[in-house]
């Protein structure tokens, strides 16, 4: 989880908003030694920042296969707020001073779902949590955690398939008009059936092109796919349930 702390000098990323971590009175620094810190594994950046006074935990996440993505700045800890008025304290995060890569956009941040140490799922202890994905830009999107989290059957059918522990792979997942229906099918009998829109992006002059790339292992379902679906994940079940919605 990172957000942007500083201007992208020299870049063609559209401006957003940023984190002062200096006007923050709860932010706090973490070293080098700290248990987050070496939860970054080999993203963490072991350099002079280490020798400093006190010796700061750098990191460089890279995106995707190429190494043109990327973020790197330093791991601190900040007071998250939530809607409901909840207070996490002490939360992990990463201020980013550099940003490399057109897909980030006019992206201020990232935030973490994943099953690792740093994801915000981990770090607040929630054993269960729910999202829907606006399909337009401007429509608000919504998160829930805890007990919050749950699928109204009244509004739809709901499918839920098994979750695969695999802590060997990745901890992240990527950001991706009348057409047939696309269907994934999932172990345990559950079908997930997609629109035009959750599988095809458009261009100008009218180019239509499919959004699903080739993959050596295995697969991702981004947040393209993922668009006007209810998602629950809920971790002491282990299964991903999921509704298909017209309003997130």
């Amino acid at each position: 989880m990172w957000v942007k702390c500083s201007p992208c000098n020299g870049c063609d990323l559209p401006p957003s908003p940023l984190y002062d971590q200096a006007q923050s009175s709860s932010s706090g620094e973490l070293p080098c030694s700290s248990r987050l810190c070496k939860a970054l594994g080999s993203r963490r950046v072991i350099s002079d920042q280490c020798t400093d006074d006190p010796p700061l935990c750098g990191y460089r996440y890279v995106y995707g296969l190429s190494g043109d993505h990327y973020t790197q700045g330093v791991l601190g800890t900040e007071t998250f707020t939530f809607g409901d008025g909840y207070v996490a304290n002490n939360v992990g995060f990463g201020c980013s001073d550099t940003i490399s890569g057109s897909h980030f956009g006019g992206t201020a941040g990232l935030v973490g779902l994943g099953r690792g140490t740093l994801s915000l799922v981990s770090q607040l202890g929630a054993s269960r949590f729910a999202y829907c994905l606006a399909a337009k830009p401007n429509v608000e999107s919504t998160i829930l955690f805890g007990s919050l989290a749950t699928l109204d059957t009244s509004a739809g059918d709901v499918s839920s398939t098994p979750l695969v522990k695999n802590p060997r792979r990745y901890t992240l997942y990527y950001a991706v008009e009348q057409m047939p229906p696309l269907v994934l099918h999932f172990d345990g009998g559950a079908d997930m059936s997609l629109n035009g829109g959750n599988y095809l992006t458009t261009f100008p002059k009218g180019l239509v092109c499919i959004a699903i790339m080739s993959s050596s292992d295995e697969s991702i379902i981004g947040n393209i796919m993922q668009a006007n679906f209810r998602l629950l994940h809920d971790l002491d079940s282990m299964t991903l349930s999921f509704q298909a919605t017209d309003q997130c």
